[in-house]
């Protein structure tokens, strides 16, 4: 499978999260991290469904990543997957800096691994936000089968 490149369904603009599929919208899903290297017919049937953006690595570096969630680089996403546990973290731990800049329109984060020690689940349900979590043997597997229960895929 070819790898997801950065931005496929924004047609240019950076602010357009969604676009038309026979009249309906397909939510987008913000990719962090490496591309998906198993599950490769699940994580197909979850991008029939919705729109993947996986941004550059460069671009998740805490400081890279506020100015793009400020700017709206990214559009209004609907959730963040995280499929690998050591990759897509390069933004450091998800406190209220960060979680205080997601869109409205996202709603959950399904990241690879055990434990929440990378995000304060408090302040995410301050913000309506919901966290998934699983450890490495079913990591990646449990992301894309989280984001297709998000999608209805």
């Amino acid at each position: 499978m070819a790898p997801i490149t950065p931005y496929p369904a924004m047609n240019g603009n950076p602010h357009s999260h969604q676009h038309a599929t026979n009249g309906t919208t397909k939510p987008t899903i913000l990719h962090l991290g490496e591309p998906i290297a198993y599950n490769e017919n699940l994580h197909a049937r979850l991008k029939l469904k919705c729109d993947i953006i996986r941004p550059p690595l460069a671009s998740l570096t805490r400081t890279e990543f506020i100015k793009n969630l400020k700017d709206k680089t990214w559009g209004d996403f609907s959730a963040i997957m995280r499929p690998f546990w050591n990759t897509g973290g390069e933004m450091g731990r998800w406190d209220r800096e960060l979680i205080e800049l997601l869109p409205q329109s996202m709603q959950v984060m399904a990241s690879a691994g055990a434990g929440f020690d990378w995000v304060d689940v408090d302040v995410l349900g301050e913000y309506g936000k919901h966290g998934r979590n699983h450890c490495a043997g079913i990591s990646m597997h449990a992301a894309v089968t989280h984001m297709q229960d998000c999608c209805g895929a």
